[in-house]
């Protein structure tokens, strides 16, 4: 049985040195890791350190830890790409994992989390492809002879334009020039700017 100790040992000075290999990654498991070394460095026997971890015999801090610590990176990604859909999504699952007090919560309310974060990034990523049909309804106005064919066109960027408006009431033109429908504009600023003022056009 004393063997228990040992290998505790070893196996959370593994996790620790894993995770401290990139500090700034893992700064809840940390935290963690160094609460289980701390309780085993001062535990005499495996029954004494069995009564000083508590709470934490259940390892649920482990798993707490674990989660906050991936949300909290994915917050800061996406913050740093400027996408605010993905933000929201990644904070949500953030703030469930702190304030899940057990197993059950961590589980159940994750799990609800990650239903609502979905539809939020359903959303973004709808918002980003409206944006792309958006332009290619434009492009193929402009391609278009004059006739019926190029008139419907206008239909086209017109319902396109309103169905993004539904999902980003702040949209315009502009936004293009903004993340995250930046990162779907492969055109130069002057062929950009050609295709706002058709835009502009059709909307007048």
């Amino acid at each position: 049985m004393a063997d228990v100790l040992q290998e505790s040992k070893l196996y959370f000075g593994a996790r620790l040195a894993d995770c401290q290999k990139t500090p700034h990654l893992h700064i809840e498991q940390i935290k963690v890791y160094n609460q289980y070394i701390a309780i085993l460095n001062s535990s005499s026997s495996p029954a004494d350190y069995k009564q000083k971890l508590g709470s934490l015999a259940s390892m649920f801090a482990v798993a707490r830890a674990e989660q906050v610590d991936k949300y909290f990176n994915l917050m800061r990604l996406y913050q740093k790409l400027g996408n605010p859909d993905k933000l929201k999504a990644a904070k949500d699952r953030y703030d469930t994992a702190v304030k899940s007090q057990n197993h059950g919560d961590l589980v159940n309310l994750m799990s609800a989390a990650q239903t609502s974060a979905a539809a939020i990034e359903a959303s973004g990523n709808q918002k980003l492809n409206l944006a792309v049909t958006l332009i290619q309804c434009i492009i193929t106005y402009m391609t278009q002879a004059e006739g019926p064919d190029k008139n419907g066109s206008i239909g086209g960027i017109l319902t396109t334009y309103t169905e993004l408006l539904k999902l980003d009431p702040t949209f315009k033109w502009e936004s293009y020039q903004e993340t995250p429908y930046a990162y779907i504009v492969f055109f130069d600023a002057e062929r950009m700017a050609q295709l706002g003022e058709v835009f502009a056009k059709a909307r007048a």
